[in-house]
């Protein structure tokens, strides 16, 4: 694992982002290149990495430990004992007013009427916004990390999408087909695996957006990071097999079992 440092108070992101806002190639060092972009909040390491390539591709994820325990149906997450790392893509106005004031409350153009969707699996935010490509309402990565004790109430009451109802639902589970790194839309197909999303609307959208600490620890906008992995696999995709991800550092994301006890209490 590879704690990657934060950025000097006088490096602006400019400055610390340069080459990538350029298009020019970064300077790369075996498996452990230097991040210029690197996120203050997360802990990298190398796609390529034994543990890392293991979970991510070679092998099922345990169940975890909540409502859903199908085959394939378990969380890998950037975690520690206190909290868990979300992912969401926006429009740069709200990104950057969230980051800014650690909350969605006032941000221009968010609604928390509508429902929101959370993504814990890093790789798998970034094919669903095309690396922040899609379109101009997800050109913006957050990085949100909440406390466990709010993301595992948020699994345990989660109703699955394909289980109607007429009532109040705050948070829906969707379990989708999981992909590979490769900027081209890649299945994992040698092992049964599914990527876990959760819709969050009323009580859940509305505590994710106020971002209590009780609730939500910090908002980071990752956008540059998001960026200069893109760009580093844009300049490998000739490449073949694993090469195509030989500078590519991400998230350490591990499997992730929920408190059972946990509720969001409504």
């Amino acid at each position: 694992m590879t704690n990657q440092s934060q950025p000097t108070q006088n490096a602006t992101t400019e400055e610390k982002c340069a080459s990538v806002s350029e298009n020019k190639p970064v300077p790369t060092q075996g498996l452990a290149p230097e991040v210029k972009c690197a996120p203050a909040t997360l802990a990298l390491e190398p796609y390529l990495a034994k543990d890392s390539l293991y979970w991510r591709m070679e092998a099922n994820v345990p169940p975890s430990i909540f409502h859903d325990s199908k085959p394939g149906h378990g969380i890998l997450a950037h975690a520690d004992q206190d909290s868990v790392v979300v992912y969401q893509a926006f429009h740069a106005a709200i990104a950057t007013y969230a980051a800014r004031h650690q909350t969605f409350i006032g941000a221009p153009g968010y609604k928390e009427t509508r429902m929101t969707w959370i993504k814990p699996n890093f790789l798998w935010m970034n094919y669903r916004s095309g690396w922040g490509h899609k379109d101009k309402n997800q050109t913006h990565t957050l990085a949100i990390r909440l406390t466990r004790t709010f993301f595992d109430a948020l699994c345990n009451d989660a109703m699955s999408t394909k289980i109607k109802t007429t009532g109040e639902c705050p948070v829906r589970v969707q379990w989708d087909p999981d992909y590979t790194a490769n900027l081209e839309p890649e299945r994992i197909l040698s092992v049964h695996r599914r990527a876990i999303q959760l819709g969050l609307r009323g009580v859940a959208s509305h505590r994710l957006a106020r971002a209590d600490k009780a609730d939500v620890l910090s908002i980071e906008d990752i956008t540059d990071y998001v960026k200069e992995m893109h760009q580093r696999l844009t300049l490998a995709k000739s490449a073949e097999g694993d090469a195509r991800y030989q500078t590519l550092l991400v998230p350490v994301e591990r499997p992730y079992s929920c408190d059972p006890e946990a509720t969001l209490k409504i």
